[in-house]
């Protein structure tokens, strides 16, 4: 709404810590505990408004935990029930700031971490971000993003658990044992990796990378940063029908590592 937009700018930031939901009780009872929700704390922050909205904005949710209902029809939560989940453990975080003389978007942080799942970073930069991507025309907000560049990105993925439990569900159903369905899934990422992203030096360290963070699930790092000073347009990339063309202007680094 119009009116939250422009409070956005103004408060700077917000924290709020120790929130809980209580479910609502039937005349059965309690589901089992399920509805319990908590919250360790909420962070949001806005400033460097240009023509009001925040162009630096943090939001963090650390330690929502929140018990699953057994019955319940949204796919997501029977997904999470079937890989074991009786409960979530989560938090997560988004940082970005706009440096308007250099015209770079900084993707200072977004994470995830899952107790029992593992967790992932991601922080990158993008160059030749203008004015109108802060915009409240969303239509060339979307189009001052497509001609920015990709300057550097780096992905961390940290397994804790949960890509042990999709093989094993894998596994169940299928009637094969988990190490099958892991030198499965390592196989067919090295024939379809290098099928799409082509036989280049770097497709390859990547392929193999992904590979053996499948073979033996531990901790994957990619990063990425542009040959050009001036970044690669983050257009080419998504129109470039030829991905080895695309990686080619990149400088790209995998590394895997076991538990």
């Amino acid at each position: 709404p119009e009116a939250f937009r422009k409070l956005l700018p103004t408060f700077g930031e917000i924290r709020v810590e120790g929130l809980a939901v209580a479910p609502r009780q039937s005349s059965a009872g309690l589901d089992g505990g399920s509805g319990q929700l908590s919250i360790s704390s909420i962070e949001l922050g806005a400033s460097e408004p240009l023509d009001g909205i925040p162009t630096s904005v943090r939001i963090a949710v650390d330690g929502l935990a929140a018990a699953l209902p057994r019955a319940s029809d949204e796919e997501g939560i029977k997904t999470l029930l079937d890989l074991g989940y009786g409960s979530l453990d989560v938090s997560f975080a988004s940082a970005t700031n706009w440096n308007p003389s250099s015209r770079d978007l900084v993707l200072q942080d977004l994470t995830f971490n899952g107790a029992g799942m593992g967790s992932f970073t991601v922080r990158g930069v993008l160059g030749n971000v203008s004015s109108e991507a802060f915009g409240t025309d969303t239509t060339l907000a979307t189009v001052a993003l497509m001609e920015s560049t990709l300057r550097n990105l780096d992905v961390k993925l940290v397994n804790g658990g949960l890509l042990d439990r999709i093989l094993e569900r894998e596994a169940r159903q299928r009637g094969k044992t988990v190490e099958a369905v892991r030198r499965e899934y390592a196989a067919a990422v090295s024939i379809a990796l290098p099928a799409f992203l082509g036989s280049s030096q770097q497709a390859r360290a990547l392929t193999g990378a992904v590979a053996r963070f499948l073979a033996k699930p531990g901790r994957l790092t990619v990063s990425a940063r542009a040959k050009d000073p001036q970044g690669v347009g983050l257009a080419d990339i998504a129109g470039s029908s030829n991905p080895t063309a695309a990686l080619d202007r990149l400088e790209i680094k995998a590394t895997a590592q076991g538990p």
